[in-house]
């Protein structure tokens, strides 16, 4: 939560309905809510990943993965992003609940397809013969 961000007052009481409403008149908008702002909408975002990054780091969940799952470079990324979609403690009660199975949890259902959807764009980058044309 960066202070100098703007912040629409009083949105967490918001209904859904009303919020998307608010939005689409402009009353809500990017000069005074900092989500619909492109830019620190990516820096939140960013922030947010070195935040679990940082969480799933942490000593007692470094010995959840590595007792649970094993650990990779490659399952700490899908747990990070499952944890980006989903939330770390439903990631967390997942991989209790499931072991190697985690990601097949019913609770992760769309943490799942976006992780899937992520990773997937990660190996066309990686595996793209044409680096220059990214550019």
């Amino acid at each position: 939560e960066n202070p100098r961000w703007p912040r629409y007052p009083g949105l967490s009481d918001l209904s859904l309905l009303r919020i998307k409403v608010a939005i689409e008149s402009g009353e809500i908008n990017a000069r005074n809510e900092w989500r619909l702002d492109p830019d620190l909408s990516v820096l939140g975002g960013v922030e947010y990943l070195n935040y679990l990054i940082g969480y799933w780091s942490r000593a007692e969940k470094r010995s959840l993965i590595e007792k649970r799952l094993g650990f990779s470079d490659e399952t700490f990324g899908e747990i990070v992003l499952a944890s980006y979609n989903s939330g770390a403690l439903r990631v967390a009660q997942a991989i209790e609940r499931g072991g190697k199975a985690w990601l097949a949890d019913r609770e992760l259902s769309e943490a799942r397809k976006y992780v899937k959807r992520v990773t997937s764009y990660c190996d066309s980058f990686d595996n793209d013969e044409n680096p220059e044309a990214l550019k």
